[in-house]
């Protein structure tokens, strides 16, 4: 069984109706690190570290804190976004900011499953799910060890069909 750890700014898991707004972390850091030999995947969000559920709804939320995935175990999988870690579900994100650098960095010299976005560490679809960015901007500086970084969504991956819009993003 895999096991899992999340970490958010002001969410570790939301699960529910998800609709989550007009937050702030002000903190220096949000980080994730693990050095355990477990089948571990570890997701952390500046505001949310995970959600599976739809739909999910994040509007005019803002992280200042470095938000920060790391581990020493190779192919452990790491999910990182300035916003929220993982989504699983359809996404509305309207007007979300984040300030802070994104990193996931696996150190025993792995080069797969390290996944960061400024908005959005990984984002899972389901058949159907949308995802509709708008508005939302990130400053910092979003890098990852496996090259698997984005300003907006680090990676996106699919059970079905989706679709991904990013209107007015910065």
């Amino acid at each position: 069984s895999t096991v899992a750890l999340r970490a958010g700014g002001i969410l570790g898991i939301a699960l529910g109706e998800v609709n989550v707004s007009g937050n702030q972390n002000l903190a220096e850091s949000v980080t994730l690190s693990d050095a355990g030999s477990g089948n571990l995947v570890s997701m952390v969000g500046g505001i949310c570290g995970y959600t599976n559920t739809d739909p999910v709804t994040f509007t005019g939320n803002i992280n200042k804190a470095d938000v920060t995935a790391t581990t020493s175990v190779k192919n452990k999988e790491l999910l990182a976004g300035g916003i929220l870690g993982y989504v699983r579900g359809s996404l509305t994100s309207t007007g979300n900011a984040n300030f802070g650098d994104v990193s996931a960095v696996n150190a025993s010299g792995s080069n797969s499953n390290a996944y960061a976005g400024g908005i959005v560490g990984t984002f899972k679809m389901a058949e159907g799910n949308t995802a509709q960015l708008k508005e939302d901007k990130s400053f910092g500086h979003i890098s990852s060890s496996s090259a698997r970084a984005g300003l907006l969504i680090g990676t996106s991956s699919y059970d079905g069909y989706g679709a991904i819009t990013a209107t007015d993003c910065v």
